[in-house]
């Protein structure tokens, strides 16, 4: 969550959207790219990430 809220720049969140974030991130799961299928996986997660903090009320206003 931290690295897809510093690759959006300075965007400051309350800790109930944190909270929120990290809650998503946890239900997902560890992902990683060891390999092509996890990658992939990881690849998808990230941009569903990037999607969810861009949807925030937080970055909408920044």
């Amino acid at each position: 969550v931290d690295g897809c809220l510093d690759l959006l720049g300075p965007v400051e969140v309350s800790p109930e959207t944190r909270q929120e974030l990290v809650a998503q991130a946890k239900e997902w799961g560890q992902t990683g790219w060891a390999s092509e299928t996890s990658a992939k996986t990881a690849d998808k997660r990230v941009g569903e990430m990037l999607q969810l903090i861009v949807a925030t009320r937080e970055y909408q206003f920044a």
